[in-house]
């Protein structure tokens, strides 16, 4: 059977599928601490020791309250305490069945998982809303369910994952809500926007292209109306009144009890073996040398720790998995792993190029893709300006792009044929 003789509903399934066995896998057969966790930290109840994401997750279990002090004095406790005030509610229900701390680890990644494989469901929803081309859904399917971070993401015990469901949920609520310009619509926009924030502070940036939208529809409906649509702006009001200030409250409240900036993010010392300050613009964010390249890759090591562009590419397919520590048949199969994730990504970025071009789409849900691209692009180069080590040139804080992406690969085709 070939793969055109194939209904299209039956490729998502296997995709969707494919996807969720894999996140499955990855937290069954990979012990906790030898995943991809950022920021991880440590415990140990008995002295009150609480540092990192996982210190956050038992502190808030343990105490059964938010953080007391200014929360810039522990690491990672400045994050919004959505995700690991679940986690600390997961963790109450996991230990009546168990109390052995590293029993307990593994199950914390639940959550994660569930998280992980929402984002898929998400995606498929959002496909549906679009109306992408029956036969082309599983392209865009495929981008979300098999990416390596977003598998990644089933076990890591940050907030990330949380996050980005949060994200990619107001993304198709406000396709959903410019089809269908309801109030309860735009109600569940506002709540995915600011459940986000309350996750992770950065999850505010999907709110510029949702703006975009917003702004669209209130200036098209006046023009065709040809009066004040107070209507809409009163849908506006209620998102506004619902949105800031439950996306805002964790930050304001630091900021009226600590003093913390309201945009605050933890900044590692200059004196870190992570520190990339001391490079010149050029080895951070320009073309690294292909030759001394080459040669690192045939002694089974990448390098170029310092260069955005080198460390977005392998953070995106293999997270920071130290290449060190494995055998040489696994460096071999791990840089693989890289090539295809950047051929894919390269490949992407032309059809996203291309898809700019057309016309065979909607103007505003166009747009709203590509200012999610460009927003995202534009905010992980000013972080990874801003904060010169090595932990911030990494895929995960840009993962949104792979919406815009993967409806441009699967979609470009159909606008060109609209076009002719």
């Amino acid at each position: 059977m070939k793969l055109k003789d194939i209904s299209y509903k039956t490729k998502n399934l296997i995709v969707v599928l494919l996807g969720l066995a894999l996140r499955f896998y990855y937290v069954i057969a990979t012990p906790v601490l030898q995943k991809n966790q950022y920021d991880i930290g440590s415990v140990d109840v008995n002295q009150g020791i609480f540092t990192g994401h996982l210190g956050y997750i038992y502190y808030l279990y343990t105490n059964r309250r938010l953080p007391d002090f200014d929360p810039r004095e522990v690491y990672q406790f400045f994050h919004p305490p959505l995700h690991h005030g679940i986690e600390a509610l997961w963790l109450s229900v996991v230990n009546i069945f168990t109390k052995d701390f590293v029993a307990q680890l593994e199950w914390l990644q639940i959550p994660t998982l569930v998280y992980s494989c929402l984002i898929v469901f998400v995606t498929w929803k959002l496909v549906k809303e679009l109306r992408v081309s029956d036969n082309r859904q599983w392209v865009v399917l495929g981008v979300i369910a098999l990416h390596p971070t977003l598998i990644y993401m089933a076990g890591s015990l940050n907030n990330d994952g949380l996050s980005l469901l949060f994200q990619f949920a107001v993304i198709w609520l406000v396709v959903r809500w410019y089809k269908n310009r309801t109030t309860s619509n735009i109600v569940w926009i506002a709540l995915a926007i600011s459940l986000g924030m309350l996750t992770k502070l950065s999850a505010s940036l999907i709110a510029i292209p949702t703006a975009f939208v917003f702004l669209h529809v209130f200036i098209t409906e006046w023009k065709e109306l040809n009066s004040f649509p107070i209507k809409r702006l009163i849908q506006y009001v209620v998102f506004g009144t619902i949105c800031v200030p439950l996306g805002m409250s964790w930050a304001v409240r630091c900021k009226i009890k600590f003093d913390m900036p309201l945009t605050y993010v933890n900044k590692l010392p200059e004196d870190s073996w992570q520190y990339i300050g001391n490079y010149t613009l050029w080895q951070r964010f320009g073309i690294p040398n292909p030759i001394e390249f080459i040669k690192n890759l045939s002694h089974g090591s990448i390098g170029f720790g310092e260069n955005m562009w080198v460390q977005l590419f392998r953070t995106a397919a293999l997270g920071e998995m130290d290449l060190s520590e494995l055998s040489m048949t696994l460096k071999v199969l791990s840089m693989l792993l890289i090539l295809a994730t950047t051929v894919v990504a390269l490949i992407a970025f032309a059809k996203f190029i291309r898809f700019f071009g057309t016309d065979g789409y909607d103007r505003a849900i166009k747009w709203f893709m590509i200012i999610i691209y460009f927003v995202q692009v534009i905010s992980f180069v000013r972080f990874c300006y801003g904060y010169p080590h090595q932990c911030t040139l990494n895929f995960r804080y840009m993962v949104p792009v792979l919406i815009p992406q993967a409806i441009a690969l699967a979609e470009v085709r159909r606008t060109r044929n609209v076009q002719n």
